[in-house]
């Protein structure tokens, strides 16, 4: 179950401890920073989510929707977190951030993938438009590459600004 948030919990910590064990990411997304991203952010243009499971909070989704450079509603799935041995959790939330963006009136939707479990749930309807250089600051030693890096998707909002 998804619930709409406006700000993410202090208690939201936890589950980013749990998640970051999973996903070895180099960068955090405890409260303070997903707070200091999307809920603090001037425009609040973000949509924050968290994934439940029952009364426990397991994840998040971040939305967000804009005008492209052509004036469409271009929406976008900023970031998922999900247990990783929960593969199908990836799938609904990708079909709900789909789902929701289309509601408030998105003409398409844009994602950024590198991880597997998220690439096997997108939607016929998803094509792979362009490869993405992303430059990390902090690799940790033990990945060789950071194609191989267990992120969920980075918001690269903040990058073209």
């Amino acid at each position: 179950m998804l619930e709409d948030v406006a700000r993410f919990p202090p208690e939201y910590d936890r589950v980013w401890e749990l998640r970051a064990k999973e996903f070895a990411p180099s960068m955090t997304r405890d409260s303070a920073y997903l707070n200091y991203l999307c809920a603090d952010y001037p425009d609040r243009g973000y949509a924050m989510r968290l994934l439940r499971d029952g009364d426990a909070i397991i994840g998040h989704l971040v939305l967000r929707i804009d005008k492209d450079r052509e004036g469409l509603g271009r929406g976008r799935i900023v970031d998922m977190l999900w247990p990783r041995a929960r593969h199908e959790l990836a799938s609904f939330l990708v079909r709900s951030a789909c789902a929701q963006l289309q509601r408030v009136g998105a003409d398409y939707a844009e994602v950024m993938v590198s991880n597997d479990d998220v690439r096997r749930s997108l939607p016929r309807l998803f094509r792979q438009r362009r490869v993405v250089p992303i430059w990390y600051h902090a690799i940790p030693p033990a990945i060789r590459h950071p194609d191989t890096w267990y992120i969920t998707f980075l918001d690269c909002d903040r990058a073209y600004r």
